[in-house]
């Protein structure tokens, strides 16, 4: 039997060398309302940690097709129950020492997995993509620049030769840890990058592209090798914050929409897989995502490696659930469909909205996680307005 855990603190707990971390209540919030959706992604036979099991069970029974048989189980009943393997959204010091509170104990090498999330491995990762392109594929135009700084000097230095510049802190998610500038350092800018320094010595600095698309690899590392599982074509609201992801039955869909060719893909597929054999399949087995940028005719290859589980992932497990629903005739898949993923810091508004998207779409508006009085985190989808 696996075990999921869901825990989206997992990128804020790569910065901290302590696992006793005190998380915002948005990010805990985060946590609870989504636990159940690993059922997206799990096989028969598994479980999942949930803080609410009722809540998870009527969620899980009134999808509108079938969904494999697993066990919610919570936190508390860890201890009861044995586990042949743990699947979290992301290993960190943090979740190891949870799990051992509850009577669980596994070892991971979590220094590696630190060493490859950060976005110094990124800078280094783009250059190397780059550089082989321009050798094995010379057709695909890969373009972008990134400068990993470790003192004020160097910052300083990086933004004055790029003064239209995006900054990323090593570690950080969703949209969290990025600064933009449009005219130099200012005395904001210059507070924020010390902070950064003094905690996680060091600062991407990278030119801001005219991107017109955003998209995302997805592979899992397994026994030393790199493999290539699928497309995540998705959306970001200000800052950088993810919003959701494009759900259909055809990859070239998707392709079309961000205006990537079949062929631009495959090539970007094994300029990943043959870094990703060399410099990260050997130290890490597990899921991963590249996230890249399409600008006009070129493409970013290598913005940054999410070392967990990733949204796109969990859009890849929906399309699976739904091709299956589809051959039983229990929904229709000819549509294309978007995940949203909105938060609501009154649930009463939340529920409001619910109401009115029922209104509009009825059965087909699926709910992705558990809906409960307290929920915060509404995520769910929809067809696309033709």
């Amino acid at each position: 039997m696996t075990l999921h855990i869901f825990n989206p603190e997992h990128d804020t707990a790569l910065v901290s060398k302590s696992p006793f971390n005190r998380y915002p209540r948005p990010l805990l919030d985060f946590a609870n309302d989504l636990a159940a959706m690993p059922l997206w992604w799990a096989e028969q036979g598994d479980a999942i940690a949930v803080p609410n099991e009722r809540a998870a069970r009527e969620w899980a029974s009134a999808l509108p097709f079938d969904m494999p048989h697993v066990e919610f189980v919570e936190w508390s009943q860890l201890k009861t129950l044995y586990f042949n393997k743990i699947d979290p959204w992301g290993w960190d010091r943090g979740l190891r020492k949870k799990l051992q509170y509850y009577g669980v104990n596994i070892g991971v090498d979590l220094e590696n997995i630190k060493r490859l999330s950060s976005r110094q491995f990124a800078v280094s990762a783009l250059q190397q993509i780059r550089q082989q392109a321009a050798v094995s594929a010379p057709t695909l135009e890969c373009i972008g620049d990134s400068t990993f700084c470790t003192s004020m000097e160097q910052v300083r230095a990086a933004i004055a030769s790029t003064p239209c510049a995006v900054l990323k802190a090593p570690w950080s998610g969703s949209g969290k840890g990025l600064r933009w500038t449009e005219c130099g350092m200012n005395a904001e800018l210059e507070q924020w990058c010390m902070r950064i320094l003094n905690a996680q010595k060091g600062i991407a600095v990278e030119p801001r592209l005219d991107k017109t698309a955003d998209f995302a690899l997805e592979y899992t590392c397994s026994d030393g090798i790199a493999s290539y599982l699928g497309l995540s074509v998705f959306q970001n609201i200000d800052g950088g914050i993810y919003a959701g992801n494009l759900i259909c039955r055809d990859e070239t869909v998707k392709l079309k929409r961000i205006g990537l060719g079949k062929t631009a893909l495959e090539q970007l597929v094994e300029l990943h897989k043959e870094l990703l054999d060399q410099q990260v399949a050997p130290y890490y087995s597990g899921p991963l995502g590249i996230d890249c940028m399409v600008c006009g005719t070129a493409i970013q290859p290598f913005v940054e490696m999410n070392l967990r589980r990733t949204a796109g992932m969990l859009a890849l497990g929906i399309e699976e659930r739904m091709r299956f629903a589809a051959e039983a005739s229990a929904i229709d898949f000819e549509k294309v469909y978007c995940s949203h993923l909105e938060y609501f810091e009154n649930p009463v508004a939340l529920e409001s909205h619910y109401g009115t998207l029922q209104a509009e779409y009825g059965s087909d508006m699926i709910l992705l996680a558990p809906l409960k009085t307290s929920t915060h985190y509404f995520h769910y989808m929809i067809p696309e307005k033709t």
